[in-house]
């Protein structure tokens, strides 16, 4: 079902060119063409936009807002007309930086990338005689490895051209954390030798890895946050500077393998951008850099718990990657990844070990699909995620809820936009095995009876179309209906105060957290207030005087499944 092919491999071979290091900034600017027809210069270009207009999509991490530092980076210009973008780029090493570039949807081969270089500006003519009255878009993917900030500064379009509002990114986001092999390392070159002789031929390919190819696969926006020769715990990047690693450098806005003072780097806010899934792939460099295998299990600990504190509820996705053969004389990897796969595996955390290339050194593009191959149905299972993922909100994605009663289970979920119904289904194990419970249901709720207290059930809900097709699935939720008894009900209270609502309410027995849900009308149309809270009380403030509130409190297990609801209070706030 999930057959993946490599479409970027069949266009171009991309190389990572090294130029002379500079002492000081330099710039280069580059130029966009409008068209297909050739590389002529533009001359008579005349509308100027800048690189930060509103208009212009950037997905990945920015310290500032332009300043585009990580692999896998992309940007996106929708316009109308003959376009010319021209860009500011500093290098910081002297690295050639390149973007991969597609218009309307087709890899160009000519050129087959804009390599941005420490020097001189350079003007690069990518193509020209657009239509200049439809709409074109204009994606340059960042290639190259994450270290080396560049810009865009403007874009100039022919006379009557102007930029268009983007289409709205996929509402599925996956992140990925890891190292060269996350990162593209060593993905174009074409011999099974050593390592020594894949970094003789060292090219840097990100957009054929197997992360970006699962999530053009899934149809999910894709971010990474990795670097070749990154270790959790040590590096070499470069060897002398150990502080270089995942462990310093995950919540960070940008990565800066010379300094060996992280806390310079300012912090990434993690409220800008919500993944539903993450894949973490590192720990070959550890291993090779001498790290106890307690050392790196704790660390890979506090990094799974550092990223769930960030992102409360997320799936995240271990793995091992295929950079060496497990037979390798000396590698012990396979043991470390089992050992700390058996040690972080629990709830939310899914593990898999790949076996290795055989040919060792990194993984090519051939492996890197063997890769995908594997964790694209698996990531899919487990998220629900099938259909194309729709657009940013308006609903086009389906978020499903369980809570547990007596032999029971109640589900509800938000409408599916254009949809006829929608399909229950159920398994007995996480992210397969699903049977219908039933389909063909004209309702955003259902509860399914006849269970059995204390064995758990997955469910996940399809949105159908009027001939039965599924369209979308809803996230998997895991429920485990409970019998009735002491401490098994949630009795909540609500006090009115000036412009803030007091909610008290009875602790429940077994609960990992709680959520507090509002809404502006009574029984229906809530909305979360905040999740994993810790304790029995929460005061919302900021609401307004004389309006009516109507709240309700959930306990959470240890995945985010709502066990049980409270009663509704209503609180009307005073001035």
């Amino acid at each position: 079902m999930f057959k993946i092919t490599n479409s970027l491999r069949a266009n171009a071979n991309i190389p990572t060119r090294r130029i002379r290091a500079l002492g000081r900034a330099a710039a280069a600017s580059i130029a966009v063409l409008a068209g297909i027809a050739g590389m002529a210069a533009c001359a008579q270009a005349q509308a100027t936009f800048s690189g930060t207009d509103s208009h212009i999509y950037y997905n990945g991490r920015m310290e500032n807002l332009g300043a585009m530092a990580w692999t896998g980076q992309t940007v996106t210009i929708k316009f109308t007309g003959s376009a010319t973008i021209s860009g500011n780029f500093q290098d910081n090493w002297g690295y050639t930086v390149d973007y991969a570039c597609f218009l309307d949807g087709v890899k160009l081969s000519v050129p087959a990338l804009i390599g941005l270089n420490a020097g001189n500006g350079q003007d690069v003519a990518i193509a020209t005689g657009l239509n200049s009255s439809a709409a074109h878009t204009l994606l340059l993917y960042r290639t190259s490895d994450t270290e080396y900030p560049c810009w865009i500064n403007n874009i100039k379009l022919d006379t009557g051209g102007t930029l268009l509002a983007p289409d709205a990114p996929s509402s599925r986001r996956i992140e990925y954390y890891g190292d060269s092999v996350t990162s593209g390392g060593s993905i174009d070159a074409t011999n099974s030798n050593p390592n020594t002789s894949d970094d003789g031929q060292y090219s840097q390919n990100n957009y054929d890895t197997f992360g970006a190819i699962t999530a053009r696969s899934l149809n999910a926006e894709a971010r990474f946050v990795s670097h070749g020769g990154a270790g959790l715990c040590s590096s070499f990047l470069p060897s002398t500077n150990d502080s270089a690693t995942l462990t310093n450098y995950w919540h960070k806005s940008r990565w800066d393998s010379f300094s060996t003072d992280p806390s310079t780097v300012s912090e990434w806010d993690f409220t800008k951008w919500r993944p539903q899934a993450i894949v973490i792939g590192i720990g070959h460099n550890d291993i090779y850099r001498g790290v106890s295998e307690a050392t790196f299990i704790a660390a890979y600990k506090n990094l799974i718990s550092g990223l769930q504190g960030k992102y409360p509820g997320v799936k995240i996705f271990c793995i091992n990657t295929s950079i060496d053969d497990a037979t390798t004389p000396g590698q012990n990897q396979y043991t470390w990844y089992n050992d700390t796969f058996n040690a972080v595996a629990g709830t939310n955390v899914y593990t898999k070990t790949f076996a290795g290339t055989g040919h060792g050194g990194h993984p090519r593009a051939a492996d890197h699909i063997v890769m995908a191959n594997a964790i694209t149905p698996w990531i899919s299972g487990v998220m629900g995620w099938s259909g194309t993922g729709g657009g940013g909100g308006g609903g086009n994605s389906i978020t499903l809820s369980g809570t547990v009663g007596n032999a029971q289970v109640s589900l509800t979920w938000n409408a599916y936009s254009g949809v006829s119904s929608y399909r229950v289904k159920r398994s007995a194990t996480s992210g397969s095995g699903y049977s219908w419970v039933v389909t063909g249901w004209g309702s955003t709720s259902y509860t399914n009876t006849g269970l059995t207290n204390g064995v758990s059930y997955y469910y996940v809900v399809a949105a159908l179309d009027a001939s039965g097709n599924e369209l979308a699935n809803s996230n998997e939720v895991k429920t485990t209906p409970v019998a009735p008894g002491a401490g098994n009900a949630i009795t909540l209270t609500g006090t009115a105060g000036s412009h803030q609502a007091a909610l008290s309410w009875s602790a429940y027995s077994g609960a990992s957290s709680y959520r507090v849900k509002r809404s502006a009308t009574s029984g229906s149309g809530y909305s979360w207030v905040v999740t994993g809270w810790g304790s029995t009380s929460y005061t919302n403030t900021g609401l307004t005087a004389g309006t009516a509130y109507y709240f309700t409190v959930a306990a959470l297990d240890g995945s985010g499944n709502e066990l049980a609801n409270s009663n509704e209070v209503t609180v009307t706030p005073t001035p």
